[in-house]
């Protein structure tokens, strides 16, 4: 993440990966922004976020294309 411009730094703080995959690391590294408790619990609440919006959304889908199904045959 250091290597990238400042726009898709940007685009990856809104997405849940670097949270993922990034964090994690630098935490293992021992690198200086991942060693704070607040920093720790701010990326385990982001994570969190993303975890119940994609359950809303994938209850949301859900339920509509059971609406919409149609089996045919036994």
């Amino acid at each position: 993440m250091e290597f990238y411009p400042g726009w898709l730094v940007g685009i990856a703080d809104f997405l849940p990966f670097k949270y993922i995959y990034y964090w994690p690391i630098q935490f293992f590294l021992n690198k200086s922004p991942a060693d704070n408790i607040h920093t720790l619990f701010s990326i385990i609440s982001i994570q969190f976020i993303w975890i119940l919006s994609l359950f809303v959304l994938y209850k949301i889908f859900w339920r509509n294309m059971i609406k919409k199904y149609c089996a045919v045959g036994g």
